[in-house]
């Protein structure tokens, strides 16, 4: 049981798992009253888990929730002003529940139903899918026939219609009625365009498919011709010219040369200042993505990412204000080792081919045969998932080595020496 931050922002609590089969989060919430399905008297919020995100139970003072992804929820939230808003969902055939202010709903896709408050939208209803759909979403409004042929939107910031394939037309406005967005296409795919009038970079989009396209704006123009064979692309800001395609990814301009998978290279100098100095990256790859190489470095840090998959990688940083530096170097799948500031870790046999921190967690343990970890005031090792551990820890005056978690025992303990046999303690001063 460890202390952990709380996953529902409220207070500090406890952690106890036996990862990934079983995972139980207490903490106590900060703000609410003491109301709801579940909620004690102490006001704590309790999280169950099992293989996570798949299996989820909490209970709280303002929330009630199983989760069974991707097939079942069931979830209830008092209301402020009294009641209890529920929802529950058997996908994607059965949807139900009940809202103090909306009332109840009920669904069974894809004949008929009335869905509120879920699937992203405040009510959904629907005969017969396709044949009809209606949507709302605050003050939007879309109705769909026989989807996706025909649609119309209406209300809120939104206006438009379209029989599909033939001819279609939306305009998004400002809460101040000016046009934001339009987009319209006539026989798509050949002709689709798109216009953004409200955003920092007024844009221009138009798609003749295959036979041409473009993007235009103040700062960049890309042209396509006889898509996906060849692009070009002018960047105004550094006048900068590229020549690439996608079918076959290659890519040509100024301090790059890339033709994937085989080989590429792509050095920059340009960027915003940092620290007084430009913000400067170089990356490689051989073979992609076998071979590949980053570096990065401007007035605060640098860094270096090698890969050269899936046997090894090996990362590099330093904060050149501090001198700290951090390391990673992994030979897959027989051993990783970290070192960031002063704390080191090593683990023999490490399988995950990604670093991602809690799927370490959860489930590189089972299978590391030794670890050894190290930081500020405490270091040790265990072999054999714990049958064999070493713990050292000088400001309790502990220096412990352990077999089977006291069979056998012997060190110090508190300063004095420290001996147990068969689970027996013995101690000598």
């Amino acid at each position: 049981m460890y202390p952990t931050p709380s996953s529902f922002d409220v207070g500090p609590g406890t952690d106890t798992y036996v990862r990934p089969f079983f995972g139980h989060e207490r903490t106590r919430a900060l703000a609410g009253k003491e109301r709801g399905p579940g909620a004690s008297e102490t006001g704590d919020v309790h999280r169950w888990r099992s293989f996570p995100p798949f299996l989820e139970l909490r209970r709280g003072p303002d929330e009630y929730q199983n989760l069974l992804l991707p097939f079942y929820l069931y979830r209830e939230y008092p209301q402020p002003l009294g009641g209890v808003d529920r929802d529950w969902m058997l996908f994607p055939l059965l949807f139900g529940g009940d809202d103090p202010d909306e009332g109840s709903y009920f669904a069974f896709f894809p004949f008929a139903g009335n869905i509120k408050g879920i699937l992203g939208q405040d009510e959904i209803v629907f005969y017969m899918f396709p044949a009809y759909w209606y949507q709302r979403d605050r003050k939007r409004e879309s109705l769909h026939i026989v989807w996706p042929f025909y649609n119309e939107a209406w209300g809120g910031d939104w206006k438009g219609w379209r029989i599909w394939p033939f001819y279609g037309r939306y305009r998004y406005f400002t809460d101040e009625g000016i046009l934001r967005h339009h987009r319209r296409f006539v026989g798509w795919p050949f002709y689709i365009r798109y216009d953004e009038q409200q955003h920092i970079l007024p844009t221009e989009i138009l798609i003749c498919g295959p036979f041409y396209g473009h993007r235009l704006n103040a700062r960049v123009v890309q042209k396509t011709y006889l898509w996906p064979f060849y692009i070009y692309g002018h960047d105004r800001r550094y006048d900068r010219t590229l020549h690439g395609g996608y079918l076959f990814p290659y890519r040509f301009t100024e301090g790059q040369r890339d033709f994937w998978p085989l080989f590429g290279e792509k050095l920059t100098n340009r960027g915003t200042l940092i620290g007084g100095l430009p913000r400067r990256t170089y990356r490689e790859f051989f073979l992609w993505p076998i071979q590949r190489y980053l570096w990065g470095a401007d007035g605060f840090e640098e860094s270096m990412q090698l890969w050269i998959l899936p046997v090894f990688w090996h990362f590099y940083y330093i904060d050149r204000d501090t001198l700290e530096t951090r390391k990673h170097l992994k030979v897959w799948p027989f051993f990783s080792y970290t070192r960031d500031g002063g704390d080191v870790a090593l683990d023999v046999i490490s399988p995950l081919w990604f670093r991602r921190e809690e799927f370490e967690r959860f489930y590189s343990r089972w299978f590391q045969v030794f670890r050894y970890r190290s930081r500020a005031g405490i270091s040790g090792w265990e072999a054999l998932w714990g049958a064999v551990t070493r713990r050292k820890e000088p400001s309790r005056g502990d220096d412990l080595f352990s077999v089977l978690g006291g069979l056998l025992e012997l060190g110090e303990r508190g300063g004095a020496s420290a001996l147990r046999i068969f689970y027996i303690p013995w101690r000598t001063d």
